[in-house]
């Protein structure tokens, strides 16, 4: 494991420092806790007598919607929940397990990596829906805590953690004993996968992300610009323009100054003002 993922496994007990404000250092994790408690409840409150929540029909996963342009739902559908128990133990984890990887991989990346585990699954759902109907949406923010799970125990493999609840449905597609469609629900086997190839692969999201700014896009293009406006200035080799003017002077002798022709005139006029600019 490289040096700079090593501050995570200092001993905290001879440092107060984190106890000056709750979650100081980890403000990712602290963040995405709250916001997707505070969408809860935003839920619960912002929804017509007897309908669906104004909140669920904006931010669910609904993969033809997404096909529409409502392209924000890749991501917004993982910080809904509909189920109380679902959004505790989803909080739980996510406090329990996240904060160490944020300390180890830096609070932007690891906002980057939790935001991909939403929309890579997302998308592969919404792909099942270019192909089937799918009854129903897609929500909750378990795709992205079984993407952290994934990656914790990449990094603690000793560590038990039992999340593979999934591997029956999946037989049972492949038996035929359920619908094909049933795939596209399995958002978590996704977020294993990108967790995984997250830390096989050492992507970095915020590399991506810096390529991908509006201001570093344009900066590139204006060197670019600059570099194309700039002509290079190669000096004419003094030797060689010697022996050009050797020549001329010496055809000069011979046939005289009728027989030269324009570019040899013109070599006469370069050494004519050399020679008036050493004077």
């Amino acid at each position: 494991m490289g040096s700079e993922f090593r501050d995570y496994m200092q001993d905290d007990e001879h440092d107060d420092s984190h106890q000056l404000a709750w979650g100081h250092d980890v403000p990712t994790s602290k963040w995405l806790l709250i916001t997707t408690v505070v969408v809860f409840f935003l839920q619960l409150i912002i929804k017509p007598a007897g309908g669906v929540s104004f909140v669920d029909q904006w931010c669910f996963l609904y993969a033809d919607k997404v096909l529409h342009g409502e392209v924000w739902r890749l991501v917004t559908y993982v910080f809904c929940h509909t189920n109380p128990l679902g959004l505790v133990f989803n909080m739980w984890a996510l406090w329990s397990f996240f904060p160490v990887l944020e300390r180890m991989y830096g609070s932007r990346e690891s906002l980057w990596f939790y935001l991909a585990s939403a929309f890579f699954p997302g998308l592969i759902f919404v792909i099942f829906g270019m192909r089937l109907e799918l009854a129903a949406p897609l929500w909750g923010s378990n795709v992205c805590v079984i993407a952290l799970l994934t990656l914790f125990a990449t990094h603690f493999p000793r560590q038990i953690i039992m999340f593979c609840f999934h591997v029956y449905s999946i037989l049972q597609v492949h038996g035929g004993e359920a619908p094909a469609y049933t795939l596209a629900y399995l958002s978590s086997i996704w977020g294993i996968a990108f967790g995984y190839f997250f830390r096989r692969y050492n992507w970095r999201l915020t590399r991506i992300v810096d390529v991908l700014d509006p201001r570093a896009i344009r900066a590139a293009m204006r060197r670019a610009a600059t570099a194309r406006r700039l002509k290079v200035f190669q000096p004419e080799s003094v030797s060689n323009f010697d022996e050009q003017l050797d020549a001329i002077l010496a055809k000069i002798h011979e046939k005289g100054s009728d027989s030269l022709t324009p570019s040899e005139r013109a070599v006469l006029q370069k050494a004519s003002e050399r020679a008036k600019n050493r004077m």
